[in-house]
């Protein structure tokens, strides 16, 4: 999210943002570097219930404000406003390559092993449940 897409929010989404800075700046901290964490590029809704959080959050590419979004967002017509799950075990780890949209209602649950996101990654929720399983 840029500056200038704040500006064509609604008030109710501008309110959502503003509570959501908090648990942004904490998701941040306890998942990246001092130096990474300050550009906040971890954006966190605030209906997001935060588990454990590894420290093993990488980024294949520079870091901006905001270019991961967990909990935010939707389409039109689609389920908004439900609450996300987020678990980052100490043996999983998950690596961005750009940006990366996981709407409202998406759970992000790592217990173990490693997951690799690619550039402009979305996805809302459209089905009950997915499960990925290692071999």
């Amino acid at each position: 999210m840029e500056i200038k897409d704040i500006f064509s929010l609604k008030l109710r989404d501008i309110l959502s943002l503003i509570i959501s800075i908090p648990i942004t700046v904490y998701v941040n901290s306890k998942c990246l570097p001092f130096k990474m964490a300050i550009k906040l590029p971890l954006f966190v809704g605030y209906k997001t219930r935060i588990d454990k959080l590894s420290r093993k959050v990488e980024f294949g590419c520079e870091p901006k404000p905001f270019m991961v979004r967990i909990g935010w967002g939707g389409t039109e017509g689609r389920e908004c406003g439900k609450k996300n799950y987020l678990l980052l075990n100490q043996n999983a780890s998950i690596k961005f390559n750009g940006r990366c949209t996981m709407s409202s209602g998406i759970s992000l649950i790592l217990d173990n092993g490693r997951l690799e996101i690619g550039n402009n990654f979305f996805v809302i929720k459209t089905v009950q449940s997915l499960v990925m399983i290692e071999l």
